[in-house]
């Protein structure tokens, strides 16, 4: 497996895309449009690509000089529990460090909540309903 770099232009994006959209959006009966936000455009997007395969994704923005967001990260149903979304959000971390952010933040489903504590995420706040799905998430921070 390859853990790659991606822009909008490359021919895995929408390979991405899709499986963002399949996991995400579309069990809701959400819209494609939900999959590019405004994000989208200035967002750095990792790929998890196994013969030609994308496998997993992540995504990561910049909110203002100290905190790094992780969002839409995600791997493909019959690869979950293999270690890809860990691997995704170390990449993501470890970019962001580089950069000189000195905290990370995302907002998980609640079924997510421990997979992100055991890699030592914290709660912050209460839950709330995602803008997109309605779902209940929960704000979770890494200081770095």
């Amino acid at each position: 497996m390859q853990y790659i770099f991606i822009n909008a232009n490359n021919q895995m994006y929408k390979q991405a895309a899709d499986i963002r959209y399949n996991i995400f959006f579309k069990p809701y009966n959400c819209g494609l449009d939900k999959v590019y936000d405004d994000l989208e455009e200035k967002a750095i997007h990792l790929v998890c690509v196994q013969n030609q395969e994308v496998l997993g994704y992540g995504r990561l923005t910049f909110e203002n000089m100290d905190i790094a967001v992780i969002s839409q990260l995600v791997v493909k149903e019959s690869f979950q529990k293999k270690g890809i979304g860990k691997e995704l959000l170390k990449y993501l971390m470890a970019l962001s460090k580089e950069k000189g952010y000195k905290k990370v933040v995302l907002n998980a489903k609640i079924e997510a909540k421990g997979f992100y504590e055991k890699l030592g995420f914290f709660s912050e706040g209460d839950t709330f309903p995602s803008k997109k799905t309605g779902l209940s998430h929960i704000k979770m921070v890494k200081d770095q």
